[in-house]
């Protein structure tokens, strides 16, 4: 999930002491070390950008410039992956933000953040959404998460993916006759050899797309207003 360049720029997270808006990274921040999260949201300390965050940043910036317009600028890293990708488009949601009616909220908090790409494309056909978020990781075969992470929120990669399925359940005008949900990790390998990969969630039945009011059943989730898609089964793309 990376903002798009030219995406506003967000107002504090924290002011006054108090938590104003959250987002995954924040959450994932703290989870691994509260005290980072405090310097980097509460003082406000900043911090170098790493090599690896600069090939992150400029492969979701040529990815959003590709499905959006169809100039073909990708790099090495995501030439790799671009038959898995889906054609670009104007009826593709790329950036989208986390916005709508209800509200995304975790523990009472606004909920801000950008899903790197909503594909509807399968939806009034079969009632499929696919939400995807990009990877860039040096080695796909030890850094890839699971489809099954993907459905629990206590996971890291889950906080993300169930986070971004609440949201798209709850947005029922804006995706009807929603009935199957896929969640996809899309990996670029940025060391040796160019390799993409696609991991994919799939809730695929009907009972599974529901909207409550008591969070993600099942879940140790921070989210309200909606609830996840329980039953997942794994599917592997890879390509070489």
């Amino acid at each position: 999930m990376t903002p798009s360049c030219n995406a506003p720029t967000n107002s504090p997270s924290v002011i006054a002491g108090g938590i104003q808006q959250l987002s995954v990274s924040q959450l994932k921040r703290h989870k691994q070390c509260p005290r980072a999260w405090y310097f980097a949201k509460v003082l406000r300390v900043p911090e170098p950008t790493t090599g690896a965050q600069q090939v992150g940043t400029e492969g979701h910036a040529q990815l959003e410039h590709f499905l959006s317009t169809g100039e073909d600028v990708l790099g090495a890293f995501v030439k790799a992956g671009a038959h898995l990708l889906p054609s670009p488009g104007p009826d593709l949601l790329v950036e989208q933000p986390l916005d709508g009616e209800p509200p995304l909220t975790a523990g009472g908090i606004p909920f801000t953040g950008f899903i790197d790409l909503v594909d509807s494309r399968r939806l009034a056909s079969d009632g499929v959404l696919r939400i995807t978020d990009h990877k860039f990781t040096s080695r796909i075969a030890s850094n890839a998460a699971s489809a099954e992470q993907f459905a629990d929120a206590d996971t890291e990669p889950g906080l993300q993916m169930v986070g971004y399925g609440a949201w798209a359940l709850g947005q029922a005008n804006r995706f009807p006759g929603l009935r199957v949900l896929e969640l996809e990790h899309l990996y670029y390998q940025t060391r040796g050899q160019r390799l993409a990969a696609s991991v994919v969630a799939t809730g695929s039945s009907p009972e599974s797309c529901v909207v409550g009011s008591e969070g993600v059943r099942g879940r140790k989730a921070p989210w309200r207003h909606h609830s996840a898609v329980p039953g997942f089964e794994v599917s592997k793309a890879m390509s070489r």
